[in-house]
């Protein structure tokens, strides 16, 4: 079992809190955001520890032991932090250093492949894919072969990360 947190935040709660109110008293889940679920089509006020997170979201099940990006994803998080609060305080890009553009272009990247958007992209560019093999006139079972699993995805996902 990993020591490491286990609720993976794919949007930052540094990111997050620069959009949140507050309700209630000063604290824990004071500082809440409003979000929107296209999956429900609804909407509704979340605390930011709690929103754009999944168990897990970002450790994968090798053979013998459980490897976590979270650590080294935390680390890019907080070179972005003080660069985007820097940009934040001062309202322009202009006074970075090539080395804070560097990070803050790093972290955009890495936003870009982070979060589940990513792996929906793929598992559905597998199932056009099969879906183009199967017209083509070849069988189910090879149509299969291009379908990315959920597991795929999310390995792919978190080896571009890596890469």
């Amino acid at each position: 079992m990993t020591k490491e947190p286990q609720g993976h935040h794919y949007v930052p709660q540094f990111l997050l809190g620069n959009f949140a109110f507050h309700e209630g008293k000063k604290g824990k889940g004071s500082n809440r955001v409003w979000v929107f679920d296209k999956w429900e089509r609804s909407h509704f006020p979340g605390i930011v520890r709690d929103v754009a997170k999944q168990r897990l979201f970002n450790e994968i099940e090798l053979a013998e032991f459980n490897l976590t990006l979270e650590p080294d994803l935390s680390k890019v998080e907080s070179r972005a932090s003080s660069v985007i609060g820097r940009v934040l305080a001062t309202r322009t890009l202009a006074n970075l250093i090539p080395e804070e553009r560097w990070h803050l272009a790093y972290f955009a990247a890495i936003q870009q492949l982070r979060g589940p958007q990513s792996r929906y992209v793929q598992q559905a560019l597998g199932d056009v894919a099969a879906r183009m093999v199967t017209d083509s006139g070849a069988t189910s079972e090879h149509a299969e072969q291009y379908r990315v699993s959920e597991e795929q995805a999310k390995s792919e996902s978190l080896r571009s990360i890596v890469e």
